[in-house]
């Protein structure tokens, strides 16, 4: 029963933190305020779920751009009344922008 989605957060924990430069942090289950994902300079929470509402949300109105989608990255903003807006982008995509930062960092510490 339980087996198959522990698999599944952990692969995704993995993936994240692969893609992000940064460790998968086991130890830090359960513990309030410890990243499960450790990347330096963010706090990277990992959620697995069978569906979400924001993942159809980004996927459909994707699907709507693909001739854009030719020559430009995809973002979904999104925001509840009330509450601050807030950015649905792809893993690839949040890589390339963390793997950039990083590197406008480094050059500039040059």
């Amino acid at each position: 029963g339980d087996e198959m989605p522990s698999k599944s957060w952990k692969h995704l924990e993995r993936q994240a933190a692969t893609a992000l430069d940064g460790k998968r942090n086991p130890a830090a289950q359960g513990i309030g305020g410890a990243d499960v994902v450790d990347v330096p300079g963010w706090v990277v929470e990992c959620k697995y779920r069978a569906t979400f509402t924001h993942d159809s949300l980004y996927r459909s109105e994707k699907k709507k751009r693909k001739k854009e989608l030719e020559t430009a990255k995809f973002a979904l903003v999104t925001r509840a009344k009330g509450k601050k807006p807030l950015v649905v982008l792809s893993l690839e995509d949040f890589q390339k922008l963390v793997r950039e930062a990083k590197g406008a960092e480094w050059n500039g510490a040059d």
